[in-house]
């Protein structure tokens, strides 16, 4: 028994089918096209089990302007800066360190957890 009901088991079938097209397309180098952003909105609305279209808005500013996102998260993104920026003399730093990590994404916390490891 693997755990699975009968209609999940019903799609891995048909993605196992279709497994070896889809290497052998990869190999050669070939890409499936990339899914308009109203695409992936439409299958989020169809497939996404706990997908709430309230509450989500596009980004209005930056490189994914544009991107529906939840309300909370778009806000953080088009968010000002909380530094006092007219006070801040980049010639004088203040800090001097070791390892410094810029961004928060999997990486970047990886790496922050590692140095705080290592004692850094």
């Amino acid at each position: 028994m693997s755990g699975y009901t009968p209609e999940l088991m019903e799609q891995i079938k048909k993605v196992e089918a279709t497994r070896a097209e889809r290497v052998a397309i990869a190999r050669k180098g070939e890409h499936f096209p990339a899914l308009t952003m109203e695409d992936r909105q439409k299958r989020l609305e169809r497939y996404h089990p706990d997908y709430k279209a309230e509450g989500r808005r596009p980004l209005v500013v930056g490189p994914n302007k544009g991107s529906v996102l939840p309300e909370e998260l778009a806000s953080v993104i088009e968010s000002r800066s909380r530094l006092a920026t007219a006070r801040l003399a980049l010639s004088k730093p203040d800090y001097e360190t070791d390892v410094l990590v810029i961004g928060g994404g999997g990486a970047g916390t990886a790496a922050a957890l590692t140095a705080a490891d290592k004692g850094r």
